[in-house]
């Protein structure tokens, strides 16, 4: 039994764990290639055993990287609450930055302005 396993089971699965339950390498490269600092990253969940990019969180949320579910329109509320960061989207094995919503944009400018005059 155990030599079946080896030769015959065991090669099948060996070439799925590289992608397992859709969570692989290839967000952390993605990050590490463009150098994100100060982002957010969504991450699309449907469809996924797991979900790909939250085991990269510092556990006590205190790195410059975020990842995060991307809910659609309810992400703008996670940038807003750190309007220094970036977003990013993680969709289809890509990393997408996002468009900055113009009342974050308004709202950031006038802080920038603010810290200027001091």
């Amino acid at each position: 039994m155990f030599v079946w396993n080896l030769a015959v089971y065991f090669p099948v699965r060996w070439d799925e764990l590289h992608d397992y339950g859709g969570v692989n390498a290839a967000l952390k490269r993605e990050v590490q290639r463009h150098r994100l600092q100060d982002a957010v990253v969504f991450v699309r969940t449907e469809g996924l055993i797991y979900n790909d990019g939250f085991f990269l969180n510092d556990p006590f949320m205190r790195a410059n990287l975020i990842f995060a579910r991307d809910l659609g329109p309810r992400n703008a509320d996670l940038l807003a609450a750190h309007l220094t960061f970036r977003g990013y989207r993680w969709n289809d094995k890509r990393l997408e930055p996002m468009p900055e919503p113009a009342e974050l944009s308004a709202e950031y400018r006038r802080e920038d302005a603010v810290e200027d005059r001091r």
